[in-house]
């Protein structure tokens, strides 16, 4: 079990570190500054952490 949850988070990392930089040039190319890049990042950092906040939170629900 533990096996499949460190291919997930691998995965998705993977994921991220591919799609984020084309994501980045594609937003500096479209907007013509860097601020278009930067709020993406600034957001995927956002939801990053309300997505692991949220996981915390339910399985410190499940264990009562």
């Amino acid at each position: 079990m533990i096996t499949i949850g460190r291919f997930g988070i691998n995965s998705v990392g993977n994921l991220g570190g591919f799609v984020g930089p084309y994501a980045v040039g594609y937003l500096n190319r479209s907007t013509g500054s860097f601020y278009g890049g930067i709020i993406y990042l600034s957001c995927s950092a956002l939801a990053s952490a309300c997505l692991i906040l949220s996981v915390r939170h339910s399985s410190q629900v499940n264990r009562k």
